[in-house]
């Protein structure tokens, strides 16, 4: 079994969240957490379990870093300690028992010639049952869950720190492609993961704050500018998907004039080649 380590990536976390760290953090070797919080949270310091266990590293950034950037401290720290694969989380994803045990076996037991990324689903209504062959070759999956190659993910770059948040999953993914590694899926396990916040009428409506939708139209222009070419019939599919996302925030959202001028803003820093964290 290659040697794996977990990276969690904490932003006000809970102790409701706490509990989705303990459902894989005894499955791997060592756990990084990195909180993006922008202010010392007391949560953490206070579990003893977390700041005196040689197994975990708990690192204080006191500063939001973006999803990007804290993702490569992990690859590199976790490279330096040489471990050759890296689970990455976010606070709201958390595997079913025995799910992640499923997940490991099928990693130990597959081929991982050329593989970047080994994901799981993340949506349990696609899991497959009775099939020979647990893994597909995907063009882009989910951040969350992915046992990353961190040799590979160094080599490509790592992860674009240009894009802060959203759409680094997909870029990341596009990059790995491009180098020859392989993007693999788990068609048999799945975790569970959250997206947005549930509208209070309705349930089935996620929504985002105004300045998430600044940084999904932002980095979106980008990566279609970049990769539009080799990924053609992806960005067709991502298109129709994202005018039917922006549409029911703004019909659902309770900041609808903040959501117009932030995605205006993401549009405008496009044009104007902004990256980066967003300062208004």
């Amino acid at each position: 079994m290659p040697k794996v380590a977990a990276v969690v990536l904490l932003y006000y976390p809970t102790k409701e969240i706490l509990l989705n760290l303990d459902t894989y953090k005894h499955h791997v070797n060592h756990l990084y957490i990195i909180d993006n919080s922008e202010k010392v949270q007391s949560i953490l310091p206070q579990n003893d379990t977390l700041v005196y266990s040689n197994h975990i590293t708990l690192l204080h950034d006191k500063e939001n870093i973006g999803v990007s950037k804290a993702l490569n401290c992990a690859l590199i720290e976790a490279k330096k300690t040489g471990f050759e694969w890296l689970l990455t989380m976010d606070q709201d994803s958390f595997f079913e028992e025995n799910h992640m045990n499923e997940y490991l076996d099928h990693f130990k037991k597959c081929d991982r010639t050329n593989a970047g990324i080994i994901s799981p689903l993340h949506n349990p209504k696609f899991v497959k049952s009775n099939i020979q062959n647990f893994y597909s070759e995907e063009e882009v999956v989910m951040t969350s869950g992915n046992l990353v190659n961190i040799t590979h993910a160094l080599e490509v770059g790592g992860y674009n720190e240009d894009l802060f948040i959203d759409e680094v999953d997909h870029e990341f993914c596009f990059k790995l492609h491009k180098y020859g590694y392989r993007v693999l899926q788990d068609q048999t396990v799945s975790m569970n993961h959250s997206l947005g916040r549930p509208h209070k009428d309705f349930s089935h409506i996620n929504l985002y704050p105004p300045q998430r939708l600044y940084y999904m139209l932002r980095n979106y222009f980008y990566l279609k500018k970049e990769y539009s070419k080799e990924h053609p019939y992806f960005f067709r599919q991502r298109d129709f998907y994202l005018l039917k996302f922006f549409i029911k925030q703004l019909i659902f959202s309770n900041d609808r004039i903040a959501s117009i001028k932030m995605m205006y803003r993401g549009y405008l820093d496009y044009k104007n080649n902004i990256v980066g964290k967003y300062h208004a």
